[in-house]
């Protein structure tokens, strides 16, 4: 059964999500564990390093043989994991994927799946992918699954028939034969869009044997987009960095940067986004919304609130629907309803303080707006200055 974890909440707003999928015989913990100790699971590292940030991790049943478990097919897999990511609430904030070996194919057959699905909740988790991470992925299929399942079909005497028998590989495994039918076809499609969907791609690759045999080569771990880099590991430990200062987790939290990374105040994002809505669409969206206005502003700076009342009052005179986070009713999921209401507004009015420039609050509100902007046209952003002269750009630290 497939299930999502949330490894920690961001502390601020969170600007952006990061999503790890495992493997073949991989699991949501282990897979991502250089030790069975708790401290060595490499995606809290990313919680503390990246606080911006809400960090996921993945289960779904991957078994290599049916004596081990089960496993669905490819198709199957990737429709349940878009099924889990809405139920979860994901999709709504730009989103990064990391994943390790078949997880990398499952992430590949969601994008395909939910872009041409007639599904609007799949296709917006679809547009909302800046990133995929591959970590030792068979693009074009595994010369060691080619080699199980030609040994399955052989009839041997004796304990290797007992064997061979024993494995009853499942039908993941007979999916990821190299250079088979359907991974080609699924390669093709990433290759032909990955670039009109503004997804960025990052590829690292074992150079080490596994127990004899090398899974994932060069050639198969190359998805035909990005610039695959090799790395001293095999197959079951690239994915399990002992060390913040290991190259594979450095060069994922520079990849998660680079992809959903800081923004200024006023600025769109430079790297990973969508690509704009056409005018027609814009302007349907404004007309829409324009009557919808979310003010932003820091809480607890007493001249700020003040301005931010008159504001909502004299707006609700002219007619307009105005939104303040000071009334959420108890029990509400705070971060769930600002990301609604920046898809909801027409116009975001942010206050500009010597003590709102300081506000993570308020950065992670401007974030979002940015990044839905670039998506969807919406909202226009309106900074009005409180007795304030100094820089209005808001860094993210």
């Amino acid at each position: 059964m497939g299930s999502i974890e949330k490894v920690s909440c961001a502390t601020t707003t969170p600007v952006g999500d990061i999503v790890f999928l495992h493997g073949l015989g991989g699991d949501k913990h282990g897979t991502w564990q250089a030790t069975r100790e708790v401290s060595s699971f490499w995606p809290a590292w990313l919680c503390e390093e990246l606080p911006q940030y809400e960090v996921y991790t993945v289960g779904y049943e991957a078994a290599p043989s049916k004596w081990l478990g089960t496993s669905m097919p490819l198709g199957d897999r990737a429709r349940n994991i878009l099924s889990l990511l809405d139920l979860e609430g994901l999709g709504h904030r730009p989103t990064v994927f990391v994943c390790h070996s078949l997880g990398g194919l499952v992430v590949k057959q969601m994008l395909q799946t939910g872009d041409g699905a007639n599904n609007p909740k799949w296709k917006r988790i679809v547009s909302h992918t800046k990133g995929v991470f591959f970590l030792a992925t068979p693009h074009s299929g595994s010369a060691l699954a080619d080699y199980l399942v030609a040994l399955s079909h052989i009839h041997f005497p004796g304990c290797w028939g007992a064997i061979l028998k024993f494995l009853r590989l499942t039908g993941a495994m007979h999916e990821l034969q190299a250079h088979a039918s359907p991974l080609r076809d699924l390669s093709l499609w990433y290759r032909n869009n990955v670039e009109r969907l503004s997804i960025r791609t990052e590829v690292l690759f074992e150079t080490q044997d596994t127990k004899g045999v090398r899974v994932v080569d060069e050639t198969s771990a190359d998805p035909g987009h990005g610039h695959p880099i090799p790395i001293d590991a095999d197959h079951l430990s690239i994915c399990k960095p002992s060390s913040r200062e290991s190259q594979v987790f450095k060069a994922v939290r520079q990849f998660v940067q680079e992809c959903l990374g800081s923004t200024e105040f006023g600025q769109a994002p430079s790297v990973g986004a969508a690509s704009p809505v056409s005018k027609c669409e814009s302007s349907a969206r404004v007309n829409q919304q324009t009557g919808r206005i979310f003010i932003s502003y820091r809480r607890r700076a007493s001249k700020d609130a003040r301005l931010a009342s008159l504001l909502k009052e004299r707006l609700q005179q002219a007619g307009c629907d105005v939104f303040i986070d000071v009334n959420m009713a108890v029990g509400t999921n705070w971060s769930a309803e600002i990301q609604r209401r920046i898809e909801w507004c027409g116009y975001l009015i942010v206050l500009l303080s010597e003590e709102s420039v300081e506000s993570e609050m308020l950065r992670g509100e401007v974030r979002l707006a940015h990044f839905e902007r670039k998506q969807d046209g919406c909202p226009y952003m309106l900074p009005v200055r409180v007795r304030f002269s100094g820089s209005s750009r808001l860094r993210a630290r």
